[in-house]
């Protein structure tokens, strides 16, 4: 598996678990909900609650999915694209053989000169 796969894999399971959490969430407190608003005194401010509740957790979900995404889009700038087994082939087929032996350090003389007098 190479990193790309891995950096899709890691942002799959994310988006999953959110999805997960946010359902068991929704499920947990929908049968409170409920229950307030089977008693008539409490059943208009219980729907508002519930309102503000969904639209405040539904939120909450959603900043967790684009941070996600963004974490996912800044990684993908990290990891290099992946090569395939021809590219490489191909590239290595061009690519010029490297300089076996080394480069002579060029020599230099100084010359002093002397001011006649």
């Amino acid at each position: 598996m190479n990193a790309t796969e891995i950096k899709n894999k890691v942002e799959q399971t994310l988006e999953n678990t959110v999805n997960a959490v946010e359902s068991i969430h929704k499920t947990l407190v929908n049968h409170p909900f409920e229950l307030l608003e089977s008693v008539e005194t409490f059943k208009t401010p219980v729907q508002k609650a519930r309102a503000l509740h969904d639209k405040a957790t539904e939120s909450v979900y959603n900043q967790i999915r684009s941070i996600n995404k963004i974490l996912s889009n800044y990684l993908s700038t990290l990891i290099p694209e992946p090569v395939s087994a021809s590219q490489a082939k191909a590239h290595s087929s061009t690519a010029k053989p490297a300089n076996k032996t080394k480069p002579q350090a060029k020599k230099t003389t100084s010359k002093t000169t002397a001011k006649k007098a």
